[in-house]
């Protein structure tokens, strides 16, 4: 079960990676107003961690410090988020505002599995 949160988890961040990486000033008027070279910075990060996540997933068995790390980087991914969006910075407008709070419960979904089919069933079963 753990291979395939990894591989959601590299599909989406291959998908919101391009996106960012090769839409960076549609995606970032999308979001509101964030400057365009953070999006297109966050794009080749994403890219860089699909990477990772698909070589993960594809050479199993994963360790434990790299679940650790996917988990811990979709939480980041969350945190970041509802800070955006209580502090009111970059994040404008009713449609960007759900997007980002309906890609954050992705996200959280995605790393919650890897910490509980990875992590977690390490921990209790060890």
């Amino acid at each position: 079960m753990l291979r395939r949160f990894l591989w959601m988890n590299a599909a989406s961040c291959l998908g919101f990676g391009l996106l960012f990486l090769c839409a960076s000033q549609a995606s970032a008027q999308f979001i509101g107003d964030p400057p365009v070279i953070v999006v297109t910075a966050l794009g080749g990060l994403l890219l860089v961690n699909a990477g990772l996540l698909a070589l993960t997933a594809r050479y199993w068995p994963a360790k434990q410090p790299l679940i650790a790390f996917f988990a811990l980087g979709d939480a980041t991914w969350v945190i970041l988020t509802l800070v955006l969006l209580l502090a009111g910075l970059w994040i404008k407008g009713t449609v960007a505002t759900l997007a980002a709070i309906a890609v954050a419960c992705g996200v959280g979904a995605l790393g919650f599995g890897q910490y509980y089919h990875g992590l977690r069933q390490v921990q209790h079963n060890g």
